[in-house]
């Protein structure tokens, strides 16, 4: 079973990524901040992450730069939920190696799953 690692720090999105994604047949890991998702990806193993940009303790950049560093979790994909459109930040996230950047206000559930699946 595929496992996806979700960091997000609004339950209610939360809440609805995870119940769609295990209905889905995902294994699901959460974790509320960027504190401790280092520790908890080494643990956990996933095979995909989903990255909120704007968390407490260490937001998005700085979870995925740790990400990059570390040689077990350097070629994780990722895939970020943001709700900054700023091409800043696009560009930024781009250069660490992320593929696919959904804005919050834009994407619905079903457009999520399609590039989950995508790299499943």
């Amino acid at each position: 079973m595929k496992k996806i690692l979700l960091v997000e720090d609004n339950k209610n999105l939360s809440t609805l990524i995870q119940k769609k994604m295990e209905k889905e047949g995902y294994g699901f890991v959460l974790a509320a901040d960027g504190g401790n998702v280092l520790e908890l990806a080494r643990k956990e193993r996933p095979d995909l992450v989903l990255l909120d940009i704007d968390l407490p303790y260490k937001d998005g950049v700085e979870v995925l730069t740790e990400f990059r560093k570390d040689e077990e979790l350097k070629d994780l994909p990722v895939i970020i939920i943001s709700n900054s459109g700023s091409p800043v930040d696009i560009h930024r996230v781009r250069q660490l190696g992320v593929k696919d950047y959904l804005i919050k206000v834009d994407f619905d559930l079903e457009e999520l799953l399609r590039l989950v699946r995508r790299y499943f």
